[in-house]
């Protein structure tokens, strides 16, 4: 048989299956594609949902996008770690030599047959395990801070809808009172009362009525959008919210407590900031820099123990004529040039910048803390200003005002710039619930409260 027809059938050979392999790849995933196709083409009915504040956070804990992809990292994290467990670095090696041998007319053949592995000293193996523990324990802390920061969005969303909707009303209410006050003005102007100027400034009034509502329910859009994106709802589902900005203030013993708090000279007060205080350290982001430490740790200790040679051991059979040979190997690898100094260096480096940026986040977290804490307390002195001195008597002030127009004991600019006063106090009372509630917030947040 010529060797160039055993070389064709060879490769052949080895061709055939690898063919059939990928022919038999190809078929899954124009099926797969054809699935995604009809499952795309599906409309899915819009759901409706209707929510709480504890429910929003409860969905957004599990939906929000960055922390789905955050929790995914999660798994590449321990991937490396499967690797890392092997017990042994590089894979044996097994090589064989085949030939004739001629001397004087006789004709034999000459076979060797080997195997080796190679072993690493020093404790190489536990070195990487380390770091890969530490890699998944940063991995952990980060998906924590993603979780976080999803549920601080997701509570200002809730907290800015709730809000805007509240200013939705208040200026639709405004909106009929500044219809009837435009029909009162026209009875009166018929009844020769007034003239007409005050006929087409109450005009004017019901006109800007309509366009501030309109505005408003425009600003609500934006917050219900934020919601469906960090909730993972779908463009057609219908979201309620229950609750209001009111539901966010304390009440009782929680509501005396926090005017204490809203004192910085009280005890409770003092004792209450050092408690937060004392939980920044407790922070997913503290954690992700220490995972990070650890691993450069473990880098410093891989380094050292590449420092140390490796062992290989080897056997082999050989057949030369009529002996048969059988040897045993060992090699050293003398870590002459390559002893780990990179990884050692960069490591140093490595901690050197971590030490450093850890103690720029502590300071960071204590400030912006303390800023919060100071900022709640502002808060919620005005709020109890304006509920103690602005919004007793605020009905009762409309409605006195509202009689005596029509009454003709005031003019209609006098009307309408009393129930502006009154329509603006009742905004920024709004505002101020919700800057409350804004703060309360930025104060959980940077005590790692929330999570």
């Amino acid at each position: 048989m010529q060797p160039g027809f055993i070389t064709c059938a060879l490769v052949v050979l080895v061709a055939l299956p690898v063919m059939a392999t990928d022919a038999s790849a190809q078929q899954p995933e124009t099926s797969v594609r054809g699935e995604s196709r009809r499952l795309t083409s599906a409309e899915k009915p819009p759901a409706q949902w209707s929510l709480s504040f504890q429910e929003v956070l409860e969905r957004a804990r599990q939906q929000a996008p960055t922390a789905r992809v955050a929790r995914a990292r999660i798994a590449e994290a321990e991937a490396r770690l499967v690797g890392a467990r092997a017990r042994l670095r590089s894979n044996p090696e097994v090589s064989a030599t085949l030939g004739p041998r001629t001397s004087e007319g006789d004709h034999s053949s000459d076979v060797e047959i080997g195997v080796s592995q190679v072993f690493e000293l020093g404790g190489r193996r536990a070195a990487r395990v380390a770091g890969a523990q530490a890699g998944i324990d940063e991995g952990t802390a980060v998906a924590e801070e993603a979780i976080r920061f999803a549920l601080r969005d997701a509570a200002l969303a809730f907290y800015d809808a709730l809000r805007a909707r509240e200013r939705v009303r208040l200026l639709g209410e405004a909106k009929h009172v500044a219809d009837e006050v435009l029909r009162s003005a026209e009875r009166r102007y018929q009844a020769g009362d007034i003239a007409v100027l005050d006929v087409n400034v109450a005009r004017a009034q019901l006109a800007r009525a309509l366009t501030a509502e309109a505005a408003a329910r425009a600003d609500l859009t934006r917050p219900l959008a934020d919601l469906r994106v960090l909730l993972g709802l779908s463009r057609g589902d219908g979201l309620h919210l229950r609750g209001s900005l009111t539901d966010a203030q304390p009440e009782g013993q929680a509501y005396e407590l926090t005017r204490r708090i809203a004192d910085p000279s009280s005890p409770v007060a003092q004792r209450r900031t050092s408690e937060l205080m004392d939980r920044v350290d407790d922070l997913p982001a503290f954690r992700a820099l220490d995972a990070q430490i650890r691993e450069a740790r473990a880098d410093q200790a891989l380094a050292r123990a590449q420092a140390k040679p490796d062992v290989g051991l080897s056997a082999s059979y050989a057949n030369e004529e009529a002996s048969h040979i059988l040897l045993g190997g060992l090699t050293i690898t003398l870590p002459t040039f390559q002893k780990g100094q990179e990884l050692s260096a960069a490591a140093a480096a490595r901690l050197t910048r971590l030490s450093l940026e850890r103690d720029a986040l502590r300071r960071e977290a204590e400030v912006r803390l303390q800023a919060a804490l100071e900022r709640y307390r502002e808060e919620r002195r005005g709020l109890e200003s304006l509920e103690r001195d602005a919004l007793p008597g605020l009905e009762e002030n409309e409605t006195l005002a509202q009689r005596s127009y029509e009454a003709g004991e005031l003019s209609l600019p006098e009307w309408l710039v009393l129930r502006r006063e009154l329509l603006e106090t009742r905004l920024e009372h709004v505002d101020r619930l919700f800057g409350v509630a804004r703060s309360a917030l930025d104060v959980d947040f940077a005590s790692g409260v929330l999570r």
